[in-house]
């Protein structure tokens, strides 16, 4: 009877002794540690870590202590540092004086320092298990005491400026499973071995428990050889460097469980193997963009059933796109693909990006890509696609990307474009549309009161129940009279309409002044009618408007001074008149902006403005003097051949207008 109360007695000996124990709180050498460290991160006047207060450092946010020892386990600083306060240089010591450390996350916190001297410090920690110090400024080498941490699981070592081999002494790291160290300065063989004449890093080769391996943008070079497929089971990533060879030679009876492939950005060549389905039936994101890749699309694409990102932009490709190829993200753009832009049975209900810009695509937009009501994002610009545009295209409600330019599409711009709220980019430049303008279009939501939630600039793949791979959208649009590339939130903030160079006619809408949130409008090259609207004067986010080149006629609105935003503005050729106002940002504009209006004037045409109805004065050779001092630049390389030949009336400028766009079309395409 004794013997259990003699039990019972020890437990709760043991539970008062632990109680007892953890309320003196952590140890006082690591509690002073994190407070110098503390101190550092917010040197000169910063206020990070406002917890750390107290006798008990295990109560502290962001700190988590072992039950039993009360010693610190984990730390997590992430982005603890202020921008404003510059750089940080801590003391790599302090972090070693944290014996029982099992992770630490110093990531995004623009340390500088030697990274080879905060690595050796950190080498300390037999327990660490994972290490993140992913975006800062470290410099220096690996040092080759990190392949004896036994315990490491997880090494963050990304977007720093490491330089030199990774060394051998990583093969040595036999419990790793995720690996980051792109974005680095790697240079050379990357401590290299060799398997069949393929060079590869050598730690590869002995880590067999490995999940992720991130060495993009160092400077690898070599062939990938099936070691790494084989010893990697989930994320490879080998962007940008310079890899090169065909791709996966001798693969016959070889099976991967990645759900991960990038090999973006290198100078991998040849073909894709018929076969690639079965050799990556789990892949989910592939990237192999920016090679020398050849051959046609294997149909066995269609048979990866998880696939959601297929990016193959920007390669030789030829041949047609696969049939029951299924995906939410297809970026085929830049090869020399043909045929029809989709097979006519597709079934992409998931669809949510198609780019397919750059091609050799024929025939007409497929009716069965009505079905993608959830489509985000659709470039088909520059390939031969053809027919009635009105007819074609249904409404899709996500749109917020929508480029068609470069097409012989005929018909009228459609009015169920009116119809996709969140549309943000538009672009039907060099096609044959034709009437008028819709009215509507003041019924996009997006273009009046722009929402940042409403808008992806990245996209975001599944890739496991706990991680997911980001993935970042750009788009080509042209706005003061350069194409630009927008991405992150640059792209989030832009808005814009490109309809120039068509055959559109009537006089430009009214309810286009609505569009607050328009920041590009190129109506040019078109033989649009009637007088500038006055509506235009609310577009105060407007930088960049286009009229050149139509039949326009009547005076420049003194409301179009309220456009404070703009800085690149042309209504050149075309039938204006009257008093070029002078206020706000419009003494900025140059000649070239009013130019092929005989009766405009003012300052910028240094044409004087008469007092009474009578035509304005107006020096024909100064004008041809400064329109050959334009031939140079691509946007006017005919306007001086205009000058030299002349238009001295109305019916002669309307007939050199229709000769400059044939030749301008030739010049552009």
């Amino acid at each position: 009877m004794e013997t259990p109360l003699v039990y019972a007695s020890v437990v709760l000996l043991i539970v008062i002794s632990f109680f007892c124990y953890c309320c003196h709180g952590c140890l006082e050498l690591e509690r002073e540690a994190l407070l110098q460290i503390k101190e550092s991160i917010n040197y000169p006047s910063g206020s990070a870590l406002p917890s750390w207060v107290g006798e008990n450092c295990c109560t502290w946010a962001r700190v988590g202590c072992d039950p039993f020892s009360s010693q610190v386990q984990t730390i997590d600083l992430k982005r603890q540092r202020k921008a404003s306060l510059g750089k940080w240089s801590p003391n790599a010591t302090l972090f070693s004086q944290l014996k029982n450390l099992v992770e630490i996350d110093l990531s995004k916190n623009m340390i500088q320092m030697n990274g080879t001297q905060m690595l050796e410090a950190l080498c300390e920690l037999k327990f660490l298990e994972k290490l993140n110090l992913h975006k800062n400024l470290f410099e220096g080498v690996l040092p080759a005491c990190l392949g004896n941490m036994s315990s490491l699981k997880v090494l963050n070592l990304g977007r720093n400026q490491f330089t030199g081999d990774i060394p051998s002494s990583f093969s040595n790291l036999s419990s790793v499973e995720e690996i980051d160290f792109g974005f680095n300065s790697f240079h050379g063989h990357c401590s290299l071995n060799k398997y069949s004449g393929n060079i590869i890093p050598s730690f590869i080769s002995t880590q067999f428990n490995l999940t992720d391996l991130d060495l993009s943008h160092n400077s690898l070079v070599g062939s990938i050889h099936p070691r790494m497929l084989h010893n990697v089971s989930r994320l490879l990533r080998l962007k940008d460097n310079m890899l090169s060879g065909p791709l996966f030679q001798h693969y016959a009876n070889f099976n991967s469980s990645l759900r991960v492939l990038d090999i973006s950005d290198n100078n991998i060549h040849g073909s894709l193997p018929d076969n690639f389905g079965q050799l990556f039936p789990s892949l989910v994101l592939i990237n192999m963009s920016k090679n020398s890749l050849q051959g046609n699309i294997p149909p066995s694409f269609a048979e990866m059933m998880s696939l959601e990102l297929l990016d193959l932009s920007n390669n030789h490709l030829t041949g047609e796109i696969p049939q029951n190829l299924t995906t939410k993200y297809l970026m085929l753009s830049n090869n020399n693909l043909q045929g029809e832009m989709l097979p006519r049975d597709c079934n992409l209900t998931k669809l949510k990006l198609l780019q397919l810009d750059n091609n050799y695509f024929t025939g007409a937009i497929p009716p069965c890509l009505s079905n993608s009501l959830d489509l985000e994002y659709l470039d088909i610009r520059k390939n031969h696609l053809s027919g009635n545009l009105s007819s074609l295209l249904g409404v899709f409600p996500e749109m917020k990307v929508l480029l068609l330019g470069r097409n012989p599409f005929i018909g009228h711009i459609p009015k169920q474009f009116c119809q996709m709220q969140k549309l943000q980019f538009l672009d039907l430049s060099y096609s044959s549309l034709s009437e008028n303008i819709p009215s509507c279009l003041n019924e996009i939501t997006s273009w009046k009161n722009l929402s940042l939630s409403s808008v992806g600039a990245t996209l975001g793949v599944v890739i496991s129940p706990f991680k997911t791979a980001a993935i970042q959208v750009r788009v080509e649009f042209t706005t003061k009279f350069i194409p630009y590339s927008f991405e992150g939130t640059p792209l989030a903030l832009m808005t814009g309409i490109d309809i120039s160079s068509n055959n559109l006619t009537g006089s430009i809408p009214f309810t286009i002044g609505d569009l607050k949130e328009l920041h590009a409008l190129n109506l040019s090259n078109n033989l649009l009618t009637g007088p500038l609207p006055t509506s235009f004067g609310n577009l105060n986010n407007l930088e960049s408007l286009d009229l050149s080149h139509n039949k326009l006629n009547g005076t420049i609105p003194p409301e179009f001074v309220r456009m404070t935003s703009l800085s690149t503005f042309c209504v050149a050729f075309n039938n204006l008149s009257g008093k070029i106002p002078y206020d706000q940002q419009f003494p900025t504009f140059n000649q070239s902006s009013f130019m092929g209006n005989p009766y405009l004037c003012g300052e910028q045409l240094k044409r004087i403005c008469p007092s009474n109805n009578r035509i304005p004065y107006h020096n024909e050779e100064e004008e041809k003097e400064e329109a050959s001092r334009l031939i140079g630049k691509p946007f006017y390389i005919s306007l001086g051949v205009s000058y030299i030949l002349g238009f001295c009336s109305v019916i002669a400028f309307l007939m050199f207008n229709n000769t400059w766009r044939q030749r301008y079309f030739q010049v552009i395409d």
